[in-house]
């Protein structure tokens, strides 16, 4: 397997974040006694206790003590451009790895699992139906570079240690004090790590998305990319987003997508303001985005025994890697608990199973800090193989199968039709992904009502505001008409014709007015009469599909009265519609009382 170390980037406070698998640089050759001497560059981590000289650890990923004295070259920031893409995530590991995150830190191991990086990937680790779309900006600048290094003899070392006859005569103490590298160089920069997180509520639903999404954004680069991507998923699915800077800290975070458009956007803005100008010498390490951490073979011509250090290697990246896979068994396990509707598994299996892979965790964590404390102790006797059970060995919850339910009630049948009939295993109401439409079946997200009932109904969440609104009349003696405003939350459909049923108020509410006022979907009534002197202002209803699986494309739509002013209806996009009733008039997306038709959608591509 290739190696596993602790990422090295960045940690301030909320932002912090360790490293990816590192990049083997090739040495020259006659250096070390012969052998290749290799550097590794590595993301960077914090200034704080960080200087040139640091030994580093390539098996555990820790930052070692300082066995070296050099000088360095300092060097000053300029202006930089940015370099922009996307990437795509199907589980928190894979997450894990586009941010860096190393797979002990993933694990809850180590120094740089506090990072916030990390914390976030672990808080995803019980999120199995998720799909992670990256944002990707990266800054490089100029290097520092190490002058004339040295290993440090017993008069220079502040602990009195000849660290040049310690990597000659007992290379596995050298190793545990000094690693096996050290910070030869660093390049100035700054990366931003924007992640789109996309829900899903199902196997199959996931399944879909993720192909669509690697599909459409999976190769995206440049500035452009990132404003379309972003701005086409919120458009299209529920979705969160979280932020990630290495190198340099924004003003404030980004909540909502919008503002993470913004902020990647202006990352080249922000290096340019917190860094152009800055001196980076040995005093001053800011702004620094990759560590060059070169082997000691560069330094002598000294051969080491290094045959315990590599079975050590073996056995800690063994594991680090039962680690993840213990880790693994213990997110599905838990996820199949609070969803037990969705597997085979009795709660008491599912009980076992994370009991089972909660032990092996701690067992697999409690070696690695044992490892990293003191490398003898990756050398178990007799074979080296750590006295771990192998992952593929425990028990793994059991998904249920619907296949490609066409409706609420189709996925309830199959559902029962599975054989699982215990009562943990009756179907919530809820999110589930259904195969819409008659002549060329999508797939798109509906909720489901009345799922312990023999005949349940779709409707279809709506995550923006979707309101209509009715003026009546003003009332004998008040002052002004009475506004009538309706919020839905979720719209009745019927997943065969993808037809609204426009006056199914289940999940409608009266938010003003008059609560006996019954106004469709997608509808703005205004009743004022010729009489009324009063001022004559529009009133205005919406429909915003935005987050959901559907769009309008050619849909039926109707006014009536004089149009004037703004009164009409317009699409910003195919999932918004603005409508604006004539004064004394109406407007609306499909039909109503008095203008009959439909209003039918089309799933999104």
């Amino acid at each position: 397997m290739t190696l596993i170390t602790a990422g090295l980037a960045l940690w301030l406070g909320a932002c912090s974040a360790p490293l990816p698998p590192p990049t083997e640089v090739p040495g020259e050759d006659g250096l070390g006694g012969g052998l290749q001497a290799t550097s590794l560059a590595v993301d960077w981590y914090s200034p704080s206790g960080m200087y040139p000289g640091k030994g580093y650890s390539s098996v555990t990923g820790e930052i070692q003590g300082t066995c070296i004295r050099a000088d360095l070259a300092p060097a000053t920031i300029g202006p930089a451009s940015a370099d922009y893409r996307i990437d795509v995530a199907s589980n928190s590991r894979e997450l894990a790895q586009k941010l860096g995150v190393s797979s002990e830190a993933s694990i809850g191991f180590g120094a740089f699992s506090a990072s916030a990086k990390a914390s976030y990937t672990r808080d995803q680790q019980a999120n199995s139906s998720a799909v992670y779309i990256i944002a990707r900006a990266d800054i490089q600048g100029p290097s520092v570079n190490l002058i004339n290094p040295r290993l440090m003899t017993a008069a220079e070392d502040p602990a009195g240690d000849d660290n040049a006859a310690a990597y000659r005569d007992d290379y596995l103490a050298f190793f545990s004090k000094c690693g096996d590298r050290y910070l030869d160089s660093a390049v100035t920069g700054a990366t931003y790590r924007g992640v789109v997180r996309v829900e899903t509520s199902s196997e199959s639903e996931k399944t879909a998305v993720l192909a669509e999404v690697r599909a459409r954004y999976g190769t995206a680069k440049g500035a452009s990319s990132v404003e379309r991507t972003v701005s086409e998923l919120s458009s299209r699915y529920n979705v969160s987003v979280v932020e990630f800077y290495d190198g340099v800290l924004p003003d404030s975070f980004a909540k909502d997508p919008e503002t993470l458009i913004a902020n990647a956007t202006e990352f080249p803005a922000l290096f340019q303001k917190k860094c152009s100008g800055q001196l980076i010498s040995s005093a001053q390490l800011s702004c620094l985005k990759v560590a060059v951490f070169q082997d000691y073979r560069k330094l002598t011509l000294t051969i080491p025994d290094t045959g315990a250090v590599t079975r050590a290697r073996q056995a800690f990246d063994q594991m680090a890697e039962y680690g993840l896979e213990y880790q693994a068994l213990l997110n599905d396990a838990m996820f199949a608990r609070d969803n037990p509707h969705l597997f085979k598994d009795t709660a008491a299996d599912l009980a076992a199973q994370a009991a089972e892979a909660g032990r092996r965790l701690t067992q697999a964590r409690n070696s690695l800090e044992a490892c990293s404390d003191n490398l003898r102790a990756c050398l178990p006797a007799p074979d080296l193989t750590p006295p771990l059970p192998d992952p593929v060995t425990l028990t793994r919850p059991s998904w249920i199968s619907v296949g490609q339910a066409t409706s609420c009630a189709d996925y309830r049948l199959k559902f029962r039709a599975s054989g699982t009939s215990r009562p943990d295993h009756e179907l919530p109401d809820g999110g589930y992904q259904l195969y819409v439409g008659t002549a060329a079946p999508h797939t798109a997200r509906l909720w489901c009502r009345g799922m312990n009932t023999a005949t349940p109904a779709e409707y279809l969440s709506l995550v923006g505001s979707n309101v209509s609104v009715y003026r009546d009349p003003p009332l004998p003696g008040a002052p002004v008409p009475m506004l009538t405003q309706v919020r839905w939350n979720k719209v009745r459909i019927d997943p065969a014709t993808l037809i609204v049923d426009q006056q199914d108020f289940t999940y409608a509410a009266v938010v003003s007015g008059n609560d006996r006022r019954a106004i469709g979907f997608g509808t703005a009534v205004d009743a004022l009469p010729g009489w009324y002197e009063g001022p004559r202002t529009f009133i205005k209803a919406n429909v915003d599909l935005r987050g959901t699986d559907f769009h309008m494309d050619g849909v039926f739509t109707h006014v009536t009265g004089t149009l004037t002013g703004d009164a009409g209806i317009s699409f910003p996009t195919p999932q918004q519609a603005e409508i604006t009733a004539p004064i004394g008039g109406s407007a609306g997306v499909g039909g109503d009382q008095l203008n009959p038709g439909v209003l039918r959608l089309t799933v999104n591509n």
